[in-house]
Order: C-alpha cells, then structure tokens, then sequence
C-alpha cells in the first residue's frame, strides 16, 4: 500500500526530530556549500561595460569649454560627436521600427490579455456574490427583528 502525503510527511518530521535529538544538524536548514567567487570571463566583462550608460562630451564648441590647439584633438571629439548621434538616432529609428511592427509585445499577448481579463472578471464575481449574500443576511435579521417586534407588541412571548 502507497505511503499518503500526511504519513510521509509525519515520517520525514520523526526522522528530523530524531536527527536533531542525535546532535546532527537540522537536515531542512543544511545549506549547499557556496562556490569561491570566481573572476568574469571577457564576455561578462563586455557585457557589463556594454550596460553602462556612455558618458560622452564635454565637447571644445560647448560653453565654458577650452579649445584644443591640436587638430587630432578637435577631429576626435567632432568624431565622437557624430558617432553618439548617430547612434542615439538608429537607436531611436529601430525602437519606432519595433513598436510598428509589435515587436514589443509578447507573441501571445492576446492569450495573456484574457486570463488578466478572465481573473479579474471572477473576483468581481466573487465579490458581487459575497456582496449579495450579505446583503440577503441583512434583509433576513430585519426581517426577523420585525416579525419579533410585531409578535412582542401582539403579546406573543413564546419567540
């Protein structure tokens, strides 16, 4: 005959109980030995760097900024200036180009939709028949109080 979940899980607390009276450790509170921290590989390191946020500028044509003598100077920050437009506009361009297409949303956005819906429409269910029943409960101890009232003022005592 197959154990029930009660008497396994009756079985498994004596067991625990005789493991601590033992003087062994709790065998639901032993822990996995943790593994040394272990130094990123590049691919982590890169990622990490990539999440950053990329500061870029100040820039020699902004105010209160100096202007470098050397032309290489001047060609590099010009560069980065570009650079960061562009790249902030592809990146607006291919967010625009993702939100028309749908590419934002979930495939079956559409089947999680209706179990939102559905959950919600049974809570207010419940609520409304909660809300009913109570209501009928009320009606039911009026009721009661004024049948009891009209019976005391005929002169019925027995209720």
């Amino acid at each position: 005959m197959a154990e029930t979940v009660f008497a396994m899980v009756q079985r498994q607390e004596q067991e625990r109980r005789e493991a601590i009276a033992r003087g062994e450790p709790d065998p639901f509170l032993v822990k996995e030995p943790e593994e040394p921290a272990r130094e990123p590989n590049r691919l982590e390191k890169f990622e990490e760097w990539m999440a950053t946020d990329w500061e870029f500028g100040p820039y020699y044509w902004e105010e209160g900024q100096q202007r470098p003598d050397e032309l290489k100077e001047r060609l590099r920050q010009r560069f980065w200036w570009l650079y960061e437009k562009n790249l902030r506009g592809a990146e607006f361009v291919g967010e625009v180009v993702a939100n028309l297409f749908g590419l934002t949303e979930s495939k079956y956005q559409w089947v999680i939709d209706a179990q939102r819906d559905e959950e919600r429409r049974e809570k207010q269910r419940k609520l409304e028949d909660s809300q009913r029943r109570m209501l009928a409960e009320r009606a039911r101890q009026e009721r009661e109080a004024t049948e009891a009232a009209a019976r005391r003022a005929e002169g019925d005592v027995e209720h």
